[in-house]
């Protein structure tokens, strides 16, 4: 995937180059001015892009380029990687938002008329005053707590609050949902609750040498907390734990928030400023982004991640007031949201982004994303 990723970035500046020379050609002509030297530069560039896309490359012969065994379709979904996110809207909060997940099956869940999510059929309540919980819809978490979770539309324009049975003397670390469970990570366990914040189970790791949880992820089988340089990972099936996945080549790892991609987790790393692609199967480390070839140098305190559906991992960048997109395989850099570095506050920039979440099931693939010092959500849509 690096290699095509390149390969297209190279078709792209080649045709930049020959609009800009296009250009140029044509102001000169405007002036009567000698266009000879345009039209050899023209043939230049014409000559280097025929090369890209025979396989060949200008520091030498590649007899096997991936311009020669791409498919039209894996060069099609490279340049759909590459196209950035934009940015959509913000929703204004009084409170810095931390963590976010995503629930797209609501239905039986409705808001009644004090603003709390209650599952439709409970007692006790004028249904002609009850509005179905929008769909989908965002839970997000505050720092410090407010106790209760905020349940939110993706547009803003309804919100609710979610009383969850959980201790709120004690940090979150994390949320995860799947369907209509909310898993929310606290220092000593995760409580599963359902929409409405029903306590359904609490699941502690009971580990030796396994910290305190400071992140959560999962896929449909499992549920992943991370600790230390350590991950557990617990069945959704029948609570029982399932592994525990030991990073040896990191002894002193502080891992956080995971997300999942082609069977491996990918994690957060605060002490090296990475994240690490681990695999579920074999649980070897198998990477850890960026690379020599990812164009990056390093992430700024890397807080949180998502995939979405085009395999692009996203990362939020504390400190570095940043989004970074990057492929979820190899992890080549692709766009970045915000300006890496500098903190702001319009549309696109970020004072210390935090949580991260992808809502699908829309014409068009959205994500939302903690902007924590300018307490609001922001909201970019695919192109």
């Amino acid at each position: 995937m690096a290699e095509l990723l390149r390969l297209v970035q190279s078709m792209h500046e080649s045709l930049g180059d020959l609009e800009a020379d296009f250009e140029r050609s044509e102001r000169l002509l405007r002036d009567q001015s000698d266009n000879e030297e345009v039209q050899l530069r023209l043939l230049g560039q014409l000559e280097r892009l025929v090369g890209i896309c025979a396989g060949r490359s200008e520091e030498g012969d590649c007899s096997k380029d991936a311009a020669v065994i791409a498919t039209s379709e894996e060069i099609d979904a490279a340049q759909r990687m590459l196209e950035p996110m934009v940015f959509s809207h913000e929703v204004k909060l009084d409170r810095p938002v931390q963590w976010l997940a995503v629930s797209s099956e609501t239905s039986g869940y409705v808001g009644n008329r004090l603003g709390r999510v209650v599952p439709a059929d409970s007692a006790g309540d004028r249904r002609k005053r009850r509005k179905p919980l929008p769909q989908p819809c965002i839970f997000a978490s505050f720092l410090p707590n407010r106790k209760h979770l905020l349940v939110l539309s993706v547009d803003g324009s309804r919100k609710l609050r979610c009383r969850c049975d959980i201790d709120w003397r004690k940090v979150i670390w994390g949320l995860h949902c799947d369907r209509q469970l909310l898993f929310i990570a606290q220092p000593d366990a995760v409580t599963v609750t359902d929409l409405s914040g029903r306590a359904v189970r609490r699941v502690r790791p009971h580990i030796e040498d396994f910290g305190d949880i400071k992140g959560i992820g999962g896929n449909a089988a499992s549920v992943f907390v991370s600790s230390g340089n350590k991950i557990a990972a617990f069945s959704k099936a029948t609570w029982q734990m399932e592994t525990v996945i030991t990073l040896s080549q990191l002894p002193r790892a502080d891992l956080r928030n995971l997300a999942t991609h082609d069977n491996c987790i990918l994690v957060t790393e605060f002490k090296h400023d990475q994240v690490h692609r681990v695999s579920i199967d074999t649980q070897q480390l198998v990477a850890s982004f960026p690379t020599q070839s990812s164009r990056l140098k390093q992430f700024v305190w890397p807080l949180d991640v998502a995939v979405d559906s085009r395999g692009r991992l996203l990362v939020s960048e504390l400190w570095g007031h940043s989004v970074r997109a990057v492929a979820a395989d190899d992890g080549s850099l692709l766009w970045t949201l915000g300006t890496s570095g500098e903190s702001g506050s319009g549309d696109g920039r970020f004072n210390r982004p935090w949580g991260l979440a992808v809502v699908t099931g829309s014409p068009r693939e959205q994500l939302v994303v903690a902007d924590r010092g300018n307490m609001r959500l922001q909201v970019f849509s695919a192109s």
